[in-house]
């Protein structure tokens, strides 16, 4: 009669008198002979039966008799056969990267400017509203790539964000607060005022003598012998000095 070998951490060839214990780094298999039994379903039900041991292929680990692959956020080591843990097969998704198979043998480049993939990540994450995507300087990958960024960032005072890229203010207008995802930022620079360069965070108030309507780039002088009597319009260039002083 003859006795089951036991479980999947051993294995018996033809002839075995004891079950063999499944080596480190191996996994217990049938064989082809086993396949074409009649009894291969019942065996393969409760892998009561393991006739020989196959070493560990790239991109996955063996314990315990298991052939189990890289999970994915993971990718395989090249040239690694026969291991016997996910630490000696797998190596960790790198920054800007996703590992979306188990196991990937490859990694694949994050995508867009809208995407970003931290360490590890199985897909892309997409960049929130308001934010911007980059890279944190640790990385090795190229700084000037849009398509292996690694977080996400608020975007800054000054700037608005659309689809993970992070664009200034123009001129005429300012970006006094976080987050602002539209082009019009916090509006016009208020009359007044003149927001002179792209990029502007606070409206700069303009000297005496001089005025200028919303929206304006720099203020404009009311002339030597005006005295301004505010600073929002050219209405408020009207008294001269001599008039003033006459």
């Amino acid at each position: 009669m003859q006795n089951d070998c036991g479980n999947v951490t051993v294995y018996c060839p033809p002839g075995s008198k004891q079950p063999r214990k499944i080596e480190e780094g191996y996994y217990s298999v049938y064989s082809a002979i086993d396949k074409l039994n009649k009894q291969y379903e019942r065996l393969s039900r409760n892998k009561a039966n393991m006739s020989f041991q196959r070493k560990c292929g790239s991109g996955f680990y063996c314990i315990e008799g298991l052939k189990i692959p890289c999970p994915r956020g993971y990718f395989a080591i090249e040239g690694v056969t026969g291991a016997s843990s996910k630490m000696e097969a797998c190596r960790v998704c790198g920054k800007g990267f996703t590992c979306p198979e188990s196991p990937t043998y490859e990694p694949k480049e994050c995508q867009k400017a809208n995407t970003y993939c931290p360490v590890g990540s199985v897909h892309p994450k997409m960049v929130k509203l308001g934010y911007y995507s980059s890279m944190e300087e640790s990385t090795s990958v190229n700084y000037t790539s849009i398509v292996t960024r690694t977080k996400e960032d608020i975007c800054p005072i000054g700037h608005y964000c659309v689809d993970g890229v992070k664009f200034s203010c123009s001129a005429g207008r300012f970006g006094n607060q976080e987050g602002l995802y539209l082009a019009s930022c916090s509006g016009f620079c208020p009359a007044g005022h003149f927001c002179p360069q792209d990029g502007t965070s606070t409206p700069i108030p303009c000297p005496a003598n001089h005025f200028a309507p919303p929206g304006m780039k720099w203020c404009m002088n009311c002339g030597e012998d005006i005295l301004a009597s505010c600073q929002t319009s050219r209405n408020c260039c009207l008294v001269s000095q001599t008039e003033t002083s006459g």
